[in-house]
């Protein structure tokens, strides 16, 4: 749980570490996807309903980290009885069965269910740096898991008591990778629909219909890993040499990323950001994408 003041670099903190899990499954080649309840660009999967969807426990809900935006607007401590809240309280004692990691973001911890905060194992204090390029960790094992440390201690915990402290750099390199205006709408708000249509009206326009988890950038940049990967290979082509890339073996890699895409979608992809499609017998390969620029 990333805690602080307005302002402190708690979301772009937990964006930051939402795509550092994402680098490392990927280079891993570990299948575990990023899940959002903000708009977060690079996320397999963003919902304003996640933590509804995922208190159902779906069978999508598995291998995920889970970034969660003001999570005071589902868990507060006067509302502790609140369906929501008892919901979420009991998918935290199961997390380690469906695989799944969450970072929590919060002005105040105190004011966050008792059944919540048990569940969390690190609390972490976000202090960012006046230029707002990297954001210092004060880290808490509070309730001594790794350190031990069994004794009484203050609530909250204190920058004093940090039981370890660690600094992120080139935080800001993520600001354009989430909406950093976007409004959390509180569950038990009745306005709760019309501050989630003002948001993500796009969005939900788009998905009308769709059962969950949509991918919902499948049509969206490519990541930088994908991109790694799509190196465009030299292969005569008349009397000169194209640079293209096989879709169907290409779509092997892609896969590890959107499971869901399939060659008709991994073409739609390229084509949107301008590569040409062109199909070949299997003979010659099948068939190729060309990149953004090349006259086939």
């Amino acid at each position: 749980m990333l805690y602080g003041r307005r302002g402190a670099g708690k979301t772009a903190t937990m964006t930051a570490l939402g795509a550092w899990f994402q680098t490392q499954y990927q280079r891993a080649g570990t299948p575990v996807h990023i899940a959002a309840n903000y708009k977060v660009d690079f996320a397999r999967y963003c919902s304003p309903y996640l933590i509804d969807e995922l208190g159902d426990f779906p069978e999508w809900g598995e291998r995920l980290v889970v970034l969660i935006d003001e999570i005071s607007a589902y868990t507060a401590s006067e509302r502790s009885t609140s369906r929501a809240t008892l919901d979420i309280g009991v998918f935290l004692t199961q997390v380690r069965k469906r695989d799944v990691e969450i970072i929590f973001c919060t002005q105040f911890p105190q004011e966050i269910s008792r059944r919540v905060l048990r569940q969390v194992d690190i609390f972490i204090e976000v202090e960012q740096s006046s230029d707002n390029k990297e954001s210092h960790l004060y880290c808490h094992d509070y309730w001594g898991q790794w350190t031990g440390g069994w004794s009484r201690k203050p609530w909250p915990p204190t920058k004093e008591e940090a039981d370890w402290e660690l600094d992120i750099s080139n935080v800001d390199a993520i600001w354009n990778k989430y909406d950093t205006k976007e409004v959390i709408a509180p569950v038990w708000s009745e306005q709760r629909e019309q501050i989630i249509g003002q948001n993500w009206a796009e969005v939900l326009n788009r998905l009308d219909g769709e059962d969950p988890p949509p991918v919902l950038h499948e049509l969206g940049p490519l990541t930088h890993e994908l991109e790694d990967h799509l190196r465009f290979q030299e292969a005569p082509r008349n009397d000169a040499s194209a640079p293209f890339i096989f879709v169907d073996r290409e779509l092997t890699q892609a896969k590890r990323y959107f499971p869901e895409m399939g060659v008709k979608s991994f073409c739609e992809w390229l084509g949107s950001y301008g590569w040409t499609i062109n199909r070949y017998s299997k003979a010659k390969g099948g068939t190729r994408a060309y990149p953004p620029g090349y006259e086939t």
